[in-house]
């Protein structure tokens, strides 16, 4: 019922209570004396007659176009197939928008578009969310606390317009398209119901105003195409970066949504989605390699011990290429023989100090203990998956460079195999040479030197036969020299 409903039914009340006040109030007729009497009263009385005809014409039309806008007569199939007549209020039309404000979710209302008529105040509607639905739109609906009827779109004054969670800008063919599918999924839940299909509403080619597009701070739109909803953890058959849904297709039931997170059953367990673009659904399905599971000690701290830590750790290629170096990696095989023989990167620094011989000034110790400390602090402390991380990697690469720099003379390092160790793709030692060709040029050498290599091989046989000519045999058996006789 709105503002013009309620001024007709004021205005009739007020011009039944003036009728009836000048009835009540009707005062005797004048009495006069004179032969008059009889033809003055009569005048008198036909004119009052006439104005209370009148005015009570006018309060029955006030009341039944009150009665006409306000109810609407319809025929409903009833449970025995027969028609019956129902009556129930009038306003609610296909295009309008109702503003919910629902027991569980308290402070913001929620825009509802009208979309079919499914019958004893139960309507199809679409969310800003394009999910599409049934709902009961009547007081004995424990779901709605409260319910504002807006037919142009409009947002009533009792409703803040900061708690609203409204529709994005749309145009009217976007406007129309929504009503459409909306009214699909009403003639399929009827036909599930095993009712008549909703008579299809007139919708105006251009709405009075899209709901909520001027007034209210409209939802965030998702850029990329239509929005997507992904499943965000491995909960049942659902595993992560999963489409659930794409809009306007509704979501699987019983599921809850809140801006661009949802939160759907699975059997005994609930599983989180997230709306994002089309073209987001693969970074979604991105599974973070370079991190793991973080977890806490008895104090609320972060840390994990290292050979628990080491047990996690994956050396699978991440999303977008591996190493960018040269080489095996080799930071999991390191950590694998620390862990066998019960150190960490810093026990370990300890012992290859004093098992090398190696000076408590020399720089190296310094830079090695660093590096290792920095290690373990990445895998015990920030729990990352650092068989992943090429950072990581370049450690223990300088690390181990430090070891074989003194593993034959600890008071003389060398240094000269320190770029390939590291597996830089440029090196200090060929500036300016690529390493692409430079290959190339040691595989064409390497190839001419097998040849000379053979060549010379060949000659040396050669010469040998020459000179070492094969003594000519014997005479054969029983060619001997006797006599004859």
């Amino acid at each position: 019922m709105d503002v013009s409903h309620v001024s007709l039914a004021v205005t009739g009340l007020a011009v039944g209570w003036w009728v009836s006040s000048g009835q009540s109030s009707k005062s005797e007729p004048f009495t006069c004396q004179c032969h008059c009497l009889g033809s003055v009263s009569s005048d008198r009385s036909d004119s009052g007659n006439s104005w209370v005809w009148v005015a009570l014409v006018l309060v029955l039309t006030l009341l039944f176009t009150n009665l006409a806008l306000v109810f609407k007569i319809t025929y409903q199939n009833s449970e025995t197939g027969d028609r019956e007549l129902s009556v129930s209020l009038k306003g609610m039309n296909a295009g309008d928008v109702v503003y919910v404000l629902y027991h569980g979710d308290p402070g913001v209302y929620h825009t509802r578009l009208l979309a079919a008529d499914l019958g004893d105040d139960e309507w199809m509607i679409v969310t800003p969310d394009r999910h599409i639905y049934a709902e009961l739109y009547a007081a004995d609906n424990p779901d709605i606390r409260r319910f504002f009827h807006a037919p142009d779109g409009r947002i009533p004054g009792q409703i803040p317009v900061a708690q609203v969670y409204s529709f994005a800008p749309m145009d009217a063919r976007q406007f129309g398209d929504l009503l459409r599918a909306c009214r699909q999924e009403a003639e399929a839940e009827m036909a599930r119901r095993g009712l008549a299909p909703p008579a299809a509403a007139p919708v105006a080619v251009q709405p009075a105003a899209p709901p909520n597009a001027a007034q209210a701070p409209p939802a965030v739109p998702v850029p990329g195409g239509p929005t997507t909803w992904v499943a965000m953890e491995d909960v049942g058959p659902h595993r992560r970066g999963d489409v659930l849904a794409v809009d306007p297709g509704p979501l699987p039931a019983g599921h809850i949504v809140l801006g661009d997170r949802a939160l759907i059953p699975v059997g005994n367990l609930t599983l989180t989605a997230m709306k994002v673009a089309a073209d987001g659904v693969a970074a979604v399905h991105f599974d973070d390699l370079r991190v793991l599971p973080v977890r806490f000690d008895a104090q609320g701290l972060r840390r994990r011990e290292f050979n628990a830590a080491v047990a996690l750790l994956r050396d699978d290629t991440p999303q977008g290429g591996g190493l960018q170096l040269q080489g095996p990696a080799s930071l999991l095989n390191i950590l694998k023989m620390l862990r066998d023989q019960n150190f960490t990167p810093t026990t370990f620094h300890e012992f290859w100090v004093r098992s090398s011989e190696l000076g408590k000034g020399d720089r190296s110790v310094f830079e090695h203990e660093c590096l290792s400390r920095i290690l373990e602090s990445m895998i015990t402390v920030d729990q990352m998956n650092v068989p992943c991380l090429q950072s990581a990697e370049l450690l223990c690469r300088r690390m181990q460079v430090i070891r074989e720099a003194h593993r034959i003379s600890p008071s003389a390092p060398d240094y000269s195999a320190a770029d390939i160790f590291m597996g830089w793709k440029y090196r200090r030692s060929g500036q300016g040479v690529d390493l692409g060709l430079a290959a190339h040029v040691a595989s064409e050498l390497k190839n001419e030197a097998a040849i000379a290599k053979e060549a010379r091989k060949a000659r040396e046989e050669a010469n040998l036969r020459r000179q070492n000519p094969r003594k000519p045999g014997k005479g054969a058996e029983g060619d001997g020299g006797g006599k004859g006789g």
